[in-house]
């Protein structure tokens, strides 16, 4: 048996206001974790109500949701319930969307605090590529947002089968272990303002980690940093505590 499959379930909440696509992303999750647990919402108003009950080590969001059960598929509700995981100091968020050509829109997300992304319409092994990442703690974007270079060489059917790869680590990285937090931290989405206050170190420290890492990779800002570790398809692994906290799981 494989080490991912031995690991403690992953809790996962799956937002989707429709039902087929819950039922084949849900499957997709399953296929390259199959010991994960899956809370699923059809609307906005569900989501947050689940997540400030208990604790979830991922969040996979449809971009486009009704705030209620019967009410319009809107982008702004999807926007709005991203920033509020956000502020609710929530887990990773996983944006599902079909507009990832959008770059505008990819690069808004990443600014409202996505971790990384799944295509909604794509062939199944990139979304399924792309599941795989988000649930090893790996960052995925489209190619028009991380640019030349951006498109991954094609998996075969044997790999995505495989056992999810072995996080890396700082020393595989070649940094330290408080940098190896703080970049942790960053492709998860949080400013460098939370990563100050759920590692409870100085915010100006923090910035200075930020700017090492950005020399270190040879990147410019945290949207570019997202985009490299895209390109390298490097996993750092999931966040299930926070470095420096003992969350514990939200009674209902």
């Amino acid at each position: 048996m494989d080490k991912v499959a031995q690991a403690a379930p992953l809790r996962i909440l799956l937002v989707d206001d429709h039902p087929p696509v819950r039922l084949g992303t849900r499957s997709l999750i399953l296929q390259a974790y199959p010991t994960a647990e899956i809370h699923e919402a059809g609307n906005a108003a569900d989501a947050l109500n689940l997540l400030r009950r208990r604790a979830f080590e991922l969040v996979f969001l449809d971009l486009s949701l009704p705030e209620q059960d019967g009410g319009p598929e809107l982008l702004e509700v999807g926007k709005h319930t991203l920033q509020r995981i956000r502020e609710m100091d929530g887990p990773p968020v996983v944006v599902m969307t079909g507009q990832g050509r959008d770059r505008s829109l990819v690069e808004e997300m990443m600014a409202l605090g996505a971790a990384t992304f799944v295509p909604k319409s794509a062939a199944v092994e990139l979304s399924l590529e792309a599941i795989r990442r988000a649930l090893s703690g790996g960052v995925w974007l489209p190619p028009e947002v991380i640019g030349k270079g951006g498109d991954s060489p094609p998996r075969s059917a044997e790999a995505l089968r495989a056992a999810l790869p072995a996080p890396i680590t700082h020393e595989d990285l070649g940094i330290t272990r408080r940098e190896f937090d703080v970049l942790r931290l960053a492709l998860n989405g949080l400013t460098p303002l939370k990563i100050s206050l759920v590692l409870e170190i100085n915010h100006d420290n923090v910035k200075r980690y930020m700017s090492r890492l950005y020399e270190k990779f040879g990147t410019a800002n945290q949207a570019s940093l997202h985009a490299h570790f895209a390109k390298t398809g490097q996993t750092l692994g999931i966040l299930r505590t926070l470095p420096g906290s003992a969350r514990p799981d939200r009674k209902g």
